[in-house]
């Protein structure tokens, strides 16, 4: 695989080279495509302020920093803070602050929660709270790159919070391009059938994408009087593996 540093260093050569313009240009549309894995360690970390916040980090490491970003736009901020609400409703705001141990250019995450005095330091809150927040802010970056790529996207989240994942996924596809991966039937349920690409393999190992053509699915559906599309996969009739 070449690599970043290769293809720089392609780029170097002589203005004449024929293969210049194409090489920057596949340079400058991979570096337009994230493939987003958060680190909830990393996550829960105060992060320094800095232009980095006009951007969510791959692994969300800087998810303190892009909140800080996000907030001065009050209507995109009430929104995230109107989905972490409907997924984790014990949480009452969340606060963004300067951490007493840290030096003063440094921007932390505080979760105020109902029922409790004080608040919860994003670092004490739980694996699942942190990815949801990671993941809903993904959602709503108002500068996303030309391609995001998730891997089990359900991975870690509730149930309950996957009908409101695949409705944020699919206005945020009005804006960029996602291509995500599930083994959940209950997301799966949230799709439409144009949106589902089940993926397959052959004896041989080899993959099979699409396992079944938009139309054959179409056709089970409708053969099934409109069963759940999830609830379909799962039980192999519109093919692809678990």
């Amino acid at each position: 695989m070449t690599s970043a540093l290769q293809l720089d260093q392609v780029s170097a050569r002589p203005s004449d080279s024929a293969s210049v313009g194409a090489i920057g240009d596949l340079s400058h549309h991979l570096a337009r495509i994230r493939v987003f894995d958060p680190d909830v360690r990393a996550a829960r970390k105060p992060w320094g302020i800095s232009e980095s916040g006009d951007y969510l980090n791959s692994d969300a490491s800087n998810l303190a920093d892009f909140l800080r970003k996000l907030k001065e736009d009050e209507d995109a901020w009430e929104l995230l803070l109107e989905d972490v609400q409907k997924v984790v409703p014990q949480i009452r705001d969340i606060h963004l602050v300067t951490p007493p141990d840290a030096v003063s250019h440094r921007t932390a995450v505080e979760l105020e929660e109902n029922g409790l005095r004080g608040r919860t330091r994003l670092a004490d809150a739980s694996w699942g709270t942190v990815r949801i927040l990671c993941m809903l802010a993904l959602f709503h970056d108002p500068n996303p790159p030309l391609l995001t790529c998730i891997e089990e996207i359900d991975h870690g989240i509730h149930p309950h919070a996957l009908s409101l994942m695949a409705e944020r996924l699919r206005e945020a596809s009005e804006r960029s391009q996602y291509l995500v991966t599930t083994h959940s039937p209950i997301f799966v349920n949230e799709l439409e059938p144009e949106e589902f690409v089940p993926c397959g393999r052959r004896p041989s190992g080899a993959s099979v994408i699409p396992a079944r053509k938009l139309r054959d699915i179409r056709g089970v559906i409708k053969a099934s009087e409109y069963e759940p599309m999830g609830n379909l996969w799962y039980s192999g009739s519109l093919g692809g593996i678990l």
